[in-house]
């Protein structure tokens, strides 16, 4: 109960809600997750060989997680109330349209957004578009990942700084480990294609003591992102 007042007061809500669409992203990436190379066996060599470099079975591991990432099938924009729908098949049809409406808005504007897997998974949420974001690109993909990575225990650099701060992102990060939600965003960070936004190195996953010093250079799952 206390975990659920401490968000209630810290405005995390509203954060991830102003977060989606132009904040989100704003940190650069420390590595990629899902970017890389194909594999292509080295010229006179056999395939076994190839496959015999560390660097080369990696490729073809990240590979394989490219072709098995899965893509949505449905993509429904709304109004904040859910009139005047419109319905897209790609990510890309859905920045052209997005792209669209913020040549026509004088102020911030809430938008309601549902994208439905290959697979039936249903994601939906609201995000904010401002008169600056005509030129933007990857709206979804950077709304899931900002939901899914903060899930996950990726602290944004928009977390303020400071002891009392630290020990929020101390119970939001204990919360969401032990109800579930972060197992549930990892595997949704595995799982769905976001490409072609570039994702952030998780944390460990391991349980958090209540006595964790939050500043503790030793834990890295309190670190900021960039």
């Amino acid at each position: 109960m206390a975990g659920v007042s401490d968000r209630r007061l810290f405005g995390i809500e509203e954060a991830i809600e102003r977060l989606f669409v132009h904040q989100v992203g704003a940190y650069q990436a420390g590595e990629t997750q899902r970017a890389g190379d194909g594999f292509l066996p080295g010229l006179g060599e056999s395939p076994a060989d190839a496959l015999s470099k560390p660097e080369d079975r990696r490729n073809l591991q990240r590979k394989h997680t490219l072709s098995t990432l899965i893509s949505p099938k449905l993509i429904v924009i709304s109004d904040s109330d859910g009139s005047n729908s419109v319905q897209f098949k790609t990510y890309r049809e859905s920045d052209i349209y997005l792209q669209s409406v913020v040549k026509t808005i004088e102020r911030q504007s809430l938008y309601k957004t549902l994208v439905v897997f290959d697979n039936i998974f249903v994601w939906t949420s609201h995000i904010i578009l401002n008169v600056g974001d005509a030129g933007a690109e990857n709206f979804l993909q950077r709304a899931m990942q900002a939901e899914w990575e903060f899930n996950a225990g990726v602290r944004p650099a928009w977390w303020p700084a400071g002891s009392e701060s630290d020990r929020m992102w101390g119970v939001h990060y204990r919360e969401d480990q032990e109800n579930g939600r972060a197992i549930d965003a990892r595997a949704r960070l595995k799982t769905y294609d976001l490409r072609p936004v570039v994702l952030n190195i998780l944390p460990l996953s391991q349980p958090v003591p209540a006595s964790a010093e939050m500043s503790d250079p030793q834990r890295p799952y309190f670190a900021p992102s960039r």
